[in-house]
C-alpha cells in the first residue's frame, strides 16, 4: 500500500477514483430518473427498492440497492487518501481537523434540511 501512495505522490488527483465516483453518481441520478418512465416496466425494475417489483441481484436485494454503497465506498477511498496527502503537508493534528471540518458540513446540511423541511 505505502507503494502505490508513493507512486501517487506527485499527483494531486487519482483520475480513475474520480471516475469511478462519477460512474456511480450518473448510475444514481440514471435510474433514479428512470422512475418517470412507467411505459417501461424493465426501467421499473431497475429503479425500485420494492422487492416485489425490482430486479434482484441477491435474494432481499435489489439492484438499486446498489448505487449508493458503491458511492459511499468511493467516497471513503478518496477520504483516506486525501488524509494522507493533508497529514504529510501540514501534520496530523490539523489535517484530522480539516477532516472533521469536511465531514461535519454535510451532517450540518442534513440536520438544517431535516429541521427546516421545504415544503412549510
Amino acid at each position: 500500500m505505502n507503494d502505490f501512495l508513493t507512486l501517487q505522490s506527485n499527483s494531486r488527483r487519482i483520475p480513475s477514483i474520480d471516475r469511478y465516483r462519477g460512474l456511480a453518481l450518473a448510475l444514481m441520478i440514471a435510474f433514479g430518473a428512470a422512475k418517470m418512465l412507467v411505459g417501461v416496466p424493465f426501467f421499473e425494475g431497475l429503479s425500485t427498492h420494492d422487492l416485489s417489483r425490482a430486479v434482484l441481484l441477491l435474494d432481499g436485494y435489489a439492484f438499486y440497492d446498489l448505487g449508493a454503497p458503491v458511492f459511499i465506498f468511493v467516497s471513503g477511498l478518496s477520504f483516506g487518501l486525501s488524509y494522507l496527502s493533508l497529514e504529510r503537508r501540514f501534520g496530523t493534528t490539523k489535517a484530522l481537523g480539516a477532516l472533521a471540518q469536511r465531514a461535519l458540513k454535510p451532517i450540518g446540511v442534513g440536520a438544517l434540511l431535516i429541521l427546516y423541511p421545504m415544503d412549510a
